[in-house]
Formats: C-alpha cells, sequence, structure tokens
C-alpha cells in the first residue's frame, strides 16, 4: 500500500502539479487552546479521495511502532511535553504559501516551546524511505519560527535543529523564544540538508507542545490514540485510521523533488 500510495501521488503531481494537493479551496479549520488560535487547512479531493492538511493538527497518539505515513500524527516521546495526553503536531506545506501560524489573543512575550520529532519525519531521518537515505552526520533539520506583532511587522526569528550532527531530536526540547519580543503572532517554517528541486524530502512535520508554558493543549479533548486534523465528524466515520494510508496530506510538499 505504501508504494502504491507513493506512486498515485507521483503521478498527480506530474499531471496536475503540486499546487493541485495543496489547493487554495482546501477549508481552514482554525482551532483554539488557551489564549492562542492555530490555523488548520483540510480537504478531501472529491475525484481522488486523498485528504490532505497542514499547518496544525493535534493528537494524543502513543503508539510509537507507528511508521511512515501511519506515524504523522505521533510525537517520538509518545506523549506530551510534561507527561500530558494531548500535544500539537506541525505540517509545514512549503507549497500552500501558507504557515503554520499560532495567533494571540494580545501581543504577548512568548517566552519558548517544548518541540520534538514526529514519527514520520524521525523514521524517515533513521530509517530512510522510498524517496531518501537515512541521515548521516552532516545533515540536519531545521526549524525557523518568526514573531509578528499587532502590525504584522516581524520581530526577529529564532532557528533550532530538530536533527544535527548525527543526533536526531528523540525527547521534547525547550526552546527559549523570549527574545523576539511582545508579539500578536508566531509563524514556523523548516529547512533540510535533504532538499530537492521541489524541496525538503525529509517529511516537513514536527510536534509542538508546552507555548509560553502555558498552553499545553489540555483544553482539547480526543478519543483514545486518535488526533484531529482538521477533518470533520461528517467527513469521516473513523479517525483512528492505523494504517493512514489515504491521508497522504500535503506532505507531497515532502514528495517534492520526488523525494529522490
Amino acid at each position: 500500500m505504501k508504494y502504491l500510495s507513493s506512486f498515485l501521488l507521483a503521478v498527480y503531481v506530474l499531471f496536475f502539479g503540486p499546487a493541485f494537493l495543496c489547493a487554495d479551496e482546501a477549508e481552514m479549520n482554525d482551532f483554539r487552546s488557551g489564549y492562542a488560535v492555530f490555523n488548520n487547512y483540510h480537504e478531501i479531493d472529491e475525484d481522488s479521495g486523498f485528504e490532505y492538511w497542514h499547518s496544525f493538527a493535534y493528537s494524543n497518539r502513543t503508539d510509537t511502532s507507528l511508521t511512515g505515513m501511519a506515524g504523522q500524527y505521533t510525537a517520538v516521546p509518545g506523549e506530551g511535553a510534561m507527561g500530558t495526553s494531548v500535544y500539537g503536531v506541525v505540517h509545514w506545506s512549503s507549497f500552500s504559501g501558507v504557515y503554520p501560524t499560532i495567533i494571540f489573543d494580545s501581543e504577548t512575550v512568548v517566552n519558548g516551546a517544548y518541540f520534538t520529532n514526529n514519527m514520520y519525519a524521525y523514521d524517515s531521518m533513521t530509517e530512510g524511505d522510498d524517496f531518501t537515505d537515512p541521515f548521516d552526520e552532516d545533515d540536519w533539520l531545521e526549524v525557523t519560527v518568526t514573531g509578528l506583532d499587532a502590525q504584522g511587522n516581524e520581530t526577529g526569528s529564532v532557528s533550532f535543529y530538530l536533527a544535527e550532527n548525527g543526533f536526531i531530536q528523540d525527547q521534547w526540547k525547550w526552546v527559549n523564544l523570549d527574545e523576539l519580543n511582545a508579539v500578536k503572532s508566531l509563524k514556523f517554517s523548516m529547512a533540510s540538508s535533504d532538499t530537492g528541486e521541489w524541496g525538503m524530502n525529509t517529511p516537513a512535520y514536527f510536534c509542538i507542545d508546552g507555548i509560553d508554558d502555558q498552553i499545553y493543549f489540555a483544553d482539547l479533548s480526543l478519543e483514545s490514540e486518535s488526533y484531529w486534523n482538521g477533518e470533520s465528524p461528517d467527513d469521516s466515520d473513523d479517525t483512528d485510521d492505523s494504517d493512514d494510508s489515504s491521508s497522504d496530506t500535503c506532505f507531497i510538499s515532502s514528495l517534492k523533488g520526488m523525494r529522490k
């Protein structure tokens, strides 16, 4: 199924272009936790049946045996940053032109947040996949957080690595963000040493929790071992898809240069 799914996605990209799977028609399903709003875009193509999403989702999955696409909603530690159940999942789609963004109710100095890899990216970096080789000591995966004030002006940016020098992050990592000063919003982007003609070959995912050491997604409820990616209850009768092969998402932004 993994190879068939990847082949079908490649066909769609070749004939329709990557923008097709990151269509502007994707529904905006922003959600709130604490004093912040998180953007989400989700769509199921009626013709192909492909489901795609990007920006923010949230999950309480603990099964770290899930690899490949099936692991896209699982943090490598298998739990939230403080042992909590629900955590955020971020998927950056460079083709969509939309940044994963957190908008706060008012300007605030964000002390920092916890970050880690998800199982999809971790598995690709440690084991390789159909499109790329495992990371070596020269490879890296970087996340950049950019602050914006209430007028939309950038206040600065902080970059950090989720993989570098042969080490791939497998625990929650606190990153200080207070140097961004007072911000109304934060936007996120990614970069990788493994980048092809169409962009990153490394799956463009990470997990986030404990924003400002206050927002731990505790006010978001999920059934056991499940996730929310913007899909409404009417879209599907079952969100706990152990295969997840139909949830090819805008990770087409990770097929990119055919991911080699």
